[in-house]
């Protein structure tokens, strides 16, 4: 009800253990394989090193080659699948701004006061559970507080989103800018359209008639963000 499957597994490759040869690394790609072409699931693949005393030394172009290519085939197009474009998730903690740490900061007052929302920066949040996703969006969104979004891309191990049912009488340009299909050039028309209509003392009534009457195109994922 989330958004996500309640229980993923996972699973920790350690580099470095005695034995370790590059044929064991091509085992871990061939295992890895076998799993995608099952169509199955993997919430987190982590890939450890172990060093010092009583531990040989980790082969560095096999280790490196497997890593990144984890990275490239496997972790890229299972993000993908759990999150798709437009996928809603809901319960997500805004816990930092402008860097995906939590710092000391994060915690004054500035950065809880509702006076910062829809700002130029970027909110990171997480839903509650272990190793959840990392989750940006493109502006400021007083910490401490609870949302939930529309996935709008993909990072390498991340996604980008924007919250659900903005207002269209307050979303800003920025928010605009941040919904797929709408450039700055769409958003500033929009926000210009509206701002033209509000000095006739009048609101568009419908999210698409403010479209049209901007001359933007309204794309399916801004039918389901915005409302009126």
């Amino acid at each position: 009800e989330r958004g996500l499957p309640k229980l993923l597994p996972g699973l920790n490759f350690i580099a470095g253990l005695n034995g370790e040869t590059t044929a064991t690394y091509q085992m871990n790609k061939d295992l890895l394989k076998s799993i995608r072409g099952e169509g199955l699931w993997l919430r987190r693949i982590n890939i450890r090193q172990v060093e010092g005393k009583g531990f040989q030394e980790i082969p560095s172009e096999p280790f490196a080659d497997f890593k990144s290519w984890t990275r490239d085939e496997i972790d890229g197009p299972l993000l993908e699948e759990l999150f798709p474009l437009g996928q809603k998730l809901t319960d997500i903690t805004w816990e930092a701004h402008d860097g995906r740490i939590r710092l000391p900061k994060h915690l004054t007052e500035e950065h809880r006061n509702p006076a910062i929302y829809g700002k130029p920066g970027i909110t990171f949040g997480r839903q509650i559970g272990a190793y959840p996703i990392l989750i940006g969006v493109p502006y400021h969104i007083p910490l401490e507080t609870q949302g939930e979004i529309f996935v709008t891309g993909h990072g390498s191990r991340s996604i980008t989103g924007i919250e659900t049912n903005l207002n269209m009488h307050t979303i800003n340009q920025k928010q605009l800018v941040a919904i797929p299909g709408i450039g700055e050039k769409s958003a500033w028309n929009l926000i210009s359209t509206r701002v033209k209509e509000a000095r006739k003392e009048r609101r568009f009534e419908t999210v698409q008639s403010w479209f049209e009457a901007a001359g933007a195109d309204m794309s399916e994922l801004a039918a389901k963000i915005l409302e009126a």
